[in-house]
């Protein structure tokens, strides 16, 4: 099935981890457009339209300029290596990686509801980071949504 018959309103937000965890993201055609059908597997398909460009696209753009431009986000021993910050909720996963100046902080929910931002050890900073997908935000959120995820860099 497609992602959003997988993941459902989580799809983004595995694909910001797919994205931001230690290795290589990987991306089927049409993916980046936000494509809700499988292709057919024993016969010819035709690939999904490029144009006009969606909320996908944007999305695939935004991650694959952060994958490419932050030092932390390299595969292998170059990469950054994780800092977990543990929270009362398993469902809220939040972690960061730092390689020189380079650091991104990564936010997710993966719960089916809203959920209180508590950590129960060292709470992340944001200083010097902006959010890669809402550069207005100025602090952490203290709740998110099922789904919600946040990206911040530096």
């Amino acid at each position: 099935g497609t992602e959003f018959d997988r993941l459902g309103n989580l799809n983004k937000a595995f694909a910001v981890l797919s994205y931001t965890l230690p290795g290589m993201p990987l991306i089927y055609t049409g993916q980046e457009t936000g494509m809700n059908r499988a292709f057919e597997f024993f016969k010819k398909d035709n690939a999904p339209q490029w144009e006009p460009r969606n909320e996908y696209f944007t999305f695939y753009q935004t991650l694959n300029a952060l994958k490419h431009e932050n030092k932390a986000l390299l595969a292998g021993e170059q990469g950054g290596k994780m800092v977990r910050y543990p929270t009362t909720d398993n469902n809220i996963y939040v972690f960061s990686r730092t390689v020189g100046d380079d650091t991104v902080l990564v936010m997710v929910n993966l719960g089916a509801k809203a959920q209180k931002v508590k950590y129960t050890g060292e709470t992340p900073s944001i200083e010097g980071m902006t959010n890669i997908f809402d550069a207005k935000a100025k602090k952490l959120p203290s709740k998110l949504k099922p789904g919600e995820y946040q990206v911040w860099a530096k």
